[in-house]
């Protein structure tokens, strides 16, 4: 009788234990998903704050841009890089990377 009930707490354990990594690994999961979702809105704001720059300042070459946690509603504060150089002179053309950094 002993060992039955042992191979069913046996059992239990690996079940539980089985459900609990799986949760962790959700979570995780989640969590993934939600930083590349913010990053891809961090850059899109860094276009954006990009284009406007450019637009008022023709000699606009990037920045660190700093958003502080309480404008942007983020854990904490975001940085984005914004680096912008000349491809072409005779038409103005311009190349802009964008980096959102954690």
């Amino acid at each position: 009788m002993l060992p039955i009930v042992l191979i069913g707490l046996l059992v239990i354990t690996m079940f539980g234990a089985a459900i609990a990594r799986s949760l962790v690994s959700q979570s995780k999961h989640a969590r993934r998903l939600e930083y590349q979702q913010q990053a891809a809105w961090l850059a899109e704001s860094g276009v954006q704050h990009a284009s406007n720059r450019l637009a008022n300042e023709a000699d606009y070459e990037g920045e660190t841009w700093r958003i502080d946690s309480d404008d942007s509603g983020l854990d904490a504060v975001a940085v984005v890089l914004i680096h912008v150089e000349q491809i072409d002179e005779s038409d103005g053309g311009r190349l802009v990377t964008i980096e959102a950094l954690d």
